[in-house]
């Protein structure tokens, strides 16, 4: 796959589904919404940051399945889809992309 490509999986999907166990941070939040699309995602790293619960996106709890089935019901709420999806613009990844690398950088040199 080529990255001429990734704008056509955006083209017939509602929203980004990222259920992630665990995770220190996910560029494919930024990505989702370059492609103005939100995001259904777990409380994990940086998502939680990145995701902002009910304008641009949903959160739920991680490893929870139940959680999980309640973000989606909440997302398909009649209208809501389309709400988010107004919500949502690019963001500058930039800030939290920074802070990872210090983290990770501190982790190896210690």
């Amino acid at each position: 796959m080529d990255a001429d490509d990734v704008p056509g999986l955006f083209t017939d999907v509602d929203a980004l589904v990222l259920p992630y166990r665990s995770v220190t941070a996910s560029l494919n939040v930024f990505l989702a919404y370059a492609h103005r699309r939100p995001v259904i995602a777990t409380r994990v790293g940086t998502v939680e940051q990145d995701v902002r619960d009910g304008v641009d996106g949903v959160l739920c709890a991680p490893d929870n399945i139940g959680s999980l089935s309640e973000a989606l019901r909440r997302f398909y709420v009649e209208g809501e889809p389309e709400r988010l999806r107004g919500s949502v613009s690019p963001a500058d990844a930039s800030p939290g992309w920074r802070s990872y690398c210090a983290a990770v950088l501190a982790t190896a040199s210690s």
